[in-house]
């Protein structure tokens, strides 16, 4: 496949590129070259596929930068990249288990030992990190137990297969993520209307929004009336929503009915839609290739060389070492984590990072900013002394803030007006100040006159979400027992429900979260802005479009979203734990059974093998899971 990429941004002395997805690229690799060119400075972020390149700006400079962008080292082809097909080790493995009630003992043997060498020649230990592996598997054949070693390798690449039909159908969702690059868009130029691609618009452009139309990247409403079906909700929940103006609406989107006209906020390459894809891509590539599991643990090997020891029985020696405390689990955790992931993700949050299963699910505080959460965002009309009362105060401050729903406000054309000042012409002159004395946190007051004269003021109100009680609730019902909240400066301040606040400064920031965190705390931190922040241990959640990357991204409402993966991350541990606990008492009841010749080796055999299906078997049934309290999950 050849290499591509997209100029991001360029200037004389800066240039940052993306690079498109299905390329395996060492980004370390591609950094340690940059950097010997003598360049100012690197910057790469792998999750996002983009580099950073700072230099002197001169032409031969740029010249060998490029020239190592477009030919950047790639990364070493993955186990299960140079090994092949699973199911040509699967397809050996059952013809020699069909085989072997038609074959001399010794000639089972053999078969045996002829299968394991060919999956040794396709599947090269890593490392060294299987030789305890293929020594157990030899010495099962040798003492007479090929039934074990070729079961053992069934199962192997059982599990590879399960992994590998899991990674194909998150690549055919990778291709219904985003919207096509070359969907036709009409972008406002010189006051007139052209069509251009979804991957030629730039941000700040004006594009128009029409009924069923799939939007093609972030874009920010900036008039019209629309009902949209956002592209991240929970299986089986239709969260149709009715945008303010100053709105964002998220690539990917849907628009059921109404027309309009949006200002694009992003690139399509950098859109909320290529970061979902950046981080199932992440997520594939972290996935953790099944090893052999069984016969690796000191125990079996203790006990068989006890037996041969005392009995002098090879045979029962050889079984023992396949019996093994976590038989079966290191098989099966890969595909768990893959189930779950994918389990989190028809319930409203992407998983980012494996480590933040476990971090969520044990979290005991949870920090929570502001914006999102604590309130959403838009303004409504409290009061109005104008003559005409609030009829007239709406179509004043609709007529500043673009045509469109007159009852409420986005957050960012009140504060763009705040910051601007106005001037309508309406029936006379009238002008908008903000009024800085009077106003406070989460309240606006403007005076207005007409004529320059003095006619009233406008008062605008930021509430706190709607159910916010209900979710600060349900946050502790799932476990959180300590709720910390971090004030944004214009927001209201008198919202109770929280055991604490923290200051929205940097370096309050940074102190509490590291205080918590000391006093033994497990954290789970919601706010893009305070990745940074966080102490080690810690996991993060944030919106789908936050430009920082976190360990989860939450889709659809974001309250929804947390709790849903707070109470299905407890879940899967749970479910994890309880199958650990199982599988470790079958194995040593079957160990105990072995040993004491209370079962033929044979059956210890089968018996093992059928353990460890099991535990592959109920790693894919979380995939199944759900969360009780996603909304649209009710009629």
């Amino acid at each position: 496949m050849s290499t591509s990429y997209s100029v991001i941004h360029q200037s004389s002395r800066r240039l940052r590129v993306r690079y498109a997805a299905g390329q395996a690229i060492d980004f370390d690799g591609l950094a340690t070259r940059l950097e010997s060119l003598g360049v100012d400075a690197v910057s790469v972020d792998a999750l996002r596929r983009t580099v950073l390149v700072r230099d002197d700006g001169r032409l031969a400079s740029r010249s060998a930068v490029l020239d190592v962008l477009a030919a950047p080292p790639k990364l070493a082809r993955t186990r299960r990249q140079q090994s092949a097909a699973p199911s040509t080790t699967a397809l050996s493995a059952g013809l020699a288990l069909a085989l072997m009630p038609f074959l001399p003992p010794a000639g089972r043997g053999t078969l045996a030992l002829a299968t394991l060498g060919l999956r040794v020649l396709r599947h090269p230990p890593r490392h060294g990190e299987d030789w305890r592996v293929l020594l157990a598997r030899a010495a099962q054949t040798i003492g007479g137990h090929p039934l074990a070693a070729l079961g053992g390798l069934g199962l192997q690449a059982l599990a590879e297969r399960f992994g590998q039909a899991q990674e194909t159908e998150a690549a055919r969702l990778l291709l219904e993520l985003e919207p096509d690059a070359d969907s036709p868009c009409e972008v406002r130029t010189a006051g007139a209307w052209r069509t251009t691609r979804a991957n030629a618009l730039a941000p700040d452009d004006r594009i128009r929004l029409q009924a069923g139309m799939r939007v093609p990247t972030d874009v920010e409403l900036r008039s019209g009336a629309l009902r949209v079906l956002p592209p991240w909700h929970a299986a089986g929940s239709r969260p149709i929503c009715e945008p303010a103006p100053g709105a964002m609406i998220l690539a990917g989107s849907t628009i059921l009915a109404g027309n309009g006209e949006a200002s694009v906020r992003s690139a399509w390459a950098e859109s909320s839609a290529s970061h979902v894809r950046d981080q199932i891509t992440h997520l594939l590539r972290a996935r953790r290739v099944p090893r052999n599991a069984p016969g690796e643990g000191p125990l079996p090997l203790a006990v068989s060389a006890i037996v041969l020891g005392f009995t002098g029985d090879l045979a029962r020696a050889g079984a023992l070492l396949e019996t093994d405390l976590d038989a079966g689990l290191a098989l099966a955790a890969p595909l768990a984590r893959d189930s779950a992931a994918w389990a989190l993700a028809r319930n409203g949050a992407v998983l980012a990072d494996l480590d933040g299963l476990e971090r969520l699910a044990r979290a005991d505080t949870l920090v929570i900013e502001d914006l999102g959460l604590v309130v959403e965002g838009e303004w409504r009309l409290a009061t109005s002394t104008l003559p005409g009362g609030r009829r007239r105060a709406r179509s004043l401050l609709a007529a500043l803030l673009e045509p469109g729903n007159p009852r409420r406000w986005h957050d960012r054309l009140v504060e763009s007006l705040c910051q601007r000042g106005a001037i309508v012409e309406s029936t006379g002159e009238w002008t908008l100040r903000v009024d800085p004395h009077a106003s406070t946190p989460g309240r606006r007051v403007f005076r207005v006159a007409r004529d320059g004269q003095p006619a009233g003021e406008i008062v605008l109100e930021l509430d706190a979400r709607p159910g916010l009680d209900a979710f600060l609730a349900r946050a502790r019902t799932a476990g959180f027992r300590r709720i910390v909240r971090i004030t944004h400066p214009e927001t209201p301040r008198d919202i109770g429900g929280f055991d604490d606040c923290i200051r929205h400064r940097r370096s309050e920031v940074r102190e509490a979260l590291e205080d918590l965190a000391e006093s033994g705390s497990t954290l789970a931190v919601y706010g893009p802005s305070w990745r940074a922040q966080v102490p080690p241990g810690a996991v993060t959640l944030a919106p789908v479009d936050a430009e920082a990357p976190a360990h989860f991204l939450l889709l659809g409402d974001p309250a929804e979203s947390l709790l849903a993966a707070r109470m299905l991350s407890t879940a899967i541990q749970r479910r994890e734990r309880q199958r650990q606990d199982l599988v470790g008492v079958l194995n040593a009841a079957l160990m105990s059974a072995a040993a004491l010749r209370w079962l033929p080796p044979e059956a210890s055999a089968v018996l093992h093998q059928a353990i460890a299906l099991g535990c592959m078997i109920d790693a894919l049934a979380l995939r199944k899971l759900g969360s009780p309290h996603m909304p649209g999950e009710h009629p």
